[in-house]
């Protein structure tokens, strides 16, 4: 006998076994049960999508064919099962493009750009999206900023439409439809070395190179980058604000800095100097800080009006996505300096090497996001009013067994287990155990050096014997380092107006000698090159950026940028 499944819950199961039937029974009766068990069986074949279940040969049937159909229903399952993940994977990935060819399109199909008069009032941005504007009060604090007319921080004013006609008495350029008040981004490319353009791996960047101006940076020492992205924000050496490393003691709090820790990095005691944010706060301006090493606000307790701390694999789609939020806020919101920090290149570059094709690949994704940049201000009609500049803060020197030092095999043992303190990396500051006589260890590791097996591999400082040009730093890469060199890129207004001024000074260059000196040829001038700037400190970014803010336009704000960093006064000056 076999059961079969229930046609309904109030069905009893058919028996199939006709041997057992009454046969007492008159025909009519015979007939209708034959019928009913003709609609049951029926009602079973529509129902049961599963094969029956297996008997044994003497109590029941095999339906052979359903058993051989599994396998292939499990195949096609587990084949729909990966074809769904597959265009799921590429969907993702086409996303950021796909939305960018959108928002490409609706550009074209825009009205074109007009010069608008002063009478005219503009609407609002399109698209503003200021409520998902990372402000303090999603990051678990306020959103109050600094009010200079006060002295104390005060709510952003709420805001009502026509704002771009609300702004008196500050100088701002149309894009055609709405009013911009000068802007400058500021991007860094961690660990960027200059010769990484020469790989053909970037041409958007090149290209920017080419039109705008460049040059090699240099670093502040130590060559690491919480130490130089601080000294771009300041102006300051290391020695004056403080983050002398990535990770380091202080002995007179008994306590460390640890970058990858908030907790031990996030505190405004640790970092000294005026960031160029907070002065551009204290004159009325708004400025948004994304992932910049830093903390979330100064010594003076002013924080950054936007400001997004630092997120482990923060894709560089979503930045673009930032900036178009901030380009598209009401005038009176909208940042005027915006700063983002790219860490990839660092990234890659520590755990593959500066040679290894993931860094190359990273280079090529770094282009994707400088050409998601350039359509973004280009769409706006921004490109001849934003000033954007790209920095990094250091290179990367190749490392290998070969150049690795032991400090145990170095020191000896004894000396190598009373060292209480370790500071930085690639270069140590050792703090040893308080009281302990050091003049032996630092005689034992001067003989070292005239050792076959050390001699040329490391050099001693003490805090008297320190290079000038150091400036007091005791950690990362000499600076001086050609592998160390940071780069220099600009595109903007103020590129376009020094490359004017170079093109110009360079014509009377070529004309003064060719009319002074009769064996002159004018095929080259050695000492100047359009775009080409001379190489310089990056504490000078500080200063680029207070001027193109217009910082210093009086003498409080040159008080502000030069007073108190270590910029050389009026450097800018001398291209415009």
């Amino acid at each position: 006998m076999v059961r079969s499944r229930k046609a309904s819950n109030h069905h009893q199961p058919v028996n199939l076994n006709i041997n057992h039937l009454n046969q007492n029974q008159n025909e009519e009766e015979e007939e209708e049960d034959n019928d009913n068990e003709d609609q049951q069986a029926h009602r079973l074949l529509l129902t049961s999508n599963q094969p029956e279940p297996e008997r044994g040969h003497d109590h029941g049937f095999q339906n052979s064919s359903d058993h051989e159909l599994r396998p292939l229903r499990r195949q096609i399952f587990i084949i729909n099962c990966l074809i769904g993940i597959g265009l799921l994977v590429v969907f993702t990935l086409l996303a950021p493009l796909i939305g960018s060819t959108v928002r490409s399109l609706r550009q074209n199909f825009s009205p074109t750009k007009i010069k608008v008069s002063n009478s005219f009032r503009p609407t609002g941005p399109p698209g503003s999206i200021t409520q998902k504007t990372e402000h303090w009060a999603q990051q678990g604090g306020d959103w109050k900023v600094y009010d200079p007319s006060t002295g104390t921080k005060e709510r952003l004013a709420e805001l009502d439409g026509d704002d771009d006609q609300k702004v008196v008495g500050v100088t701002t350029i149309s894009n055609g439809t709405h009013l911009f008040k000068p802007t400058v981004i500021l991007v860094s490319f961690d660990g960027f070395r200059p010769d990484y353009l020469d790989r053909n791996l970037t041409p958007t960047l090149s290209s920017l190179a080419k039109g705008g101006l460049k040059t090699t940076m240099k670093p502040t020492f130590p060559s690491l980058t919480f130490p130089n992205h601080w000294s771009m924000m300041t102006g300051l050496y290391p020695e004056s604000h403080g983050i002398v490393a990535n990770n380091f003691f202080d002995p007179r709090s008994n306590s460390s800095f640890d970058c990858v820790d908030p907790q031990k990095s996030w505190d405004s005691s640790w970092w000294f100097g005026q960031p160029i944010w907070e002065i551009a706060i204290r004159r009325g301006l708004k400025v948004a800080i994304s992932m910049w090493p830093g903390p979330p606000y100064s010594q003076n307790k002013v924080r950054p009006t936007i400001w997004r701390p630092y997120a482990d694999r923060f894709k560089w789609w979503k930045k673009i996505g930032q900036l178009e939020s901030w380009l598209d806020l009401p005038i009176r919101e909208r940042p005027q300096f915006m700063a983002l920090y790219m860490p990839e290149l660092d990234q890659v570059g520590h755990h593959y090497g500066p040679n290894h094709l993931k860094l190359n690949k990273a280079l090529e994704e770094m282009d994707r996001f400088v050409e998601s940049l350039r359509r973004v201000l280009e769409t706006r009609h921004l490109d001849e009013i934003v000033d954007l500049v790209f920095v990094s803060d250091h290179g990367m020197a190749s490392s290998d067994d070969s150049r690795v030092l032991y400090l145990d095999e170095i020191l000896g043992k004894t000396y190598y287990d009373q060292i209480k303190h370790r500071d930085g990396w690639p270069l140590v500051g050792l703090r040893f155990e308080d009281g302990l006589d050091t003049r032996p260890i630092l005689s034992k590791l001067l003989k070292s050096l005239t050792l076959k097996k050390f001699k040329g591999t490391f050099n001693v400082y003490t805090n008297e014997t320190m290079p000038n040009r150091y400036h007091f730093g005791i950690h990362g890469y000499d600076n001086e380092d050609e592998e160390m060199g940071a780069i220099f890129i600009s595109t903007g207004p103020f590129s376009k107006q020094i490359r004017a001024k170079q093109e110009q000074n360079l014509s009377k260059s070529l004309l003064n000698k060719a009319t002074t000196s009769s064996s002159f040829r004018a095929d080259k001038d050695e000492d100047v090159e359009v775009g080409v700037l001379k190489k310089f400190a990056n504490l000078e970014v500080f200063s680029l950026v207070g001027k193109l803010l217009g910082l210093d336009s009086d003498d409080e704000g040159l008080e502000r940028i030069y007073g108190n960093s270590n910029c050389s006064f009026g450097f800018w000056d001398q291209y415009f």
